[in-house]
């Protein structure tokens, strides 16, 4: 058992660890969406990636986040 070793036990976890913030829900945009002055609500383009927050609606709302990077 070495310090390499350990290095490398350490990197594997901390990527599982990343790997688990990445598991949530994505979905893609069929339209556009503009909330014009409403700063809760969220404008996307078709085809956009947004991440979401959580997984089911609520209250018939779904709360996600865009994807800036395609």
């Amino acid at each position: 058992y070495s310090n390499e070793d350990s290095g490398l036990s350490r990197s594997v976890s901390m990527a599982t660890g990343l790997n688990h913030i990445d598991k949530r829900p994505k979905v893609r945009t069929i339209f556009p969406h503009k909330s014009e002055n409403n700063s809760t609500l969220l404008s996307f383009d078709e085809g956009d990636i947004i991440t979401l927050l959580i997984p089911d609606e609520r209250d018939g709302w779904m709360y996600g986040e865009l994807q800036k990077n395609r």
